[in-house]
C-alpha cells in the first residue's frame, strides 16, 4: 500500500496500537493525519511527532 501523500484518520491515537500507527503513518509519508483522542490533552507528544502534519481532533 502506498501511504505517501495520503491522509488519514486514527481513533484512539493518544496510546498503543493508534499512537503506533501515527508514527508508522509519519515514517510512510502520509501528509495529513488527524488523530483523535477523548481527551486532546493527550494528544500532544503524538501531535509532536509531525506537528506540521498532525492535527489532533476530540472524539
Amino acid at each position: 500500500m502506498d501511504i505517501n501523500g495520503s491522509i488519514a484518520l486514527v481513533t484512539g491515537a493518544n496510546r498503543g496500537i493508534g499512537q503506533a500507527f501515527v508514527e508508522a503513518l509519519v515514517q510512510a509519508g502520509a501528509t495529513r493525519i488527524y488523530a483523535t483522542a477523548r481527551n486532546v490533552e493527550t494528544l500532544k507528544d503524538v501531535v509532536a511527532l509531525a506537528p506540521d502534519r498532525c492535527s489532533e481532533l476530540q472524539t
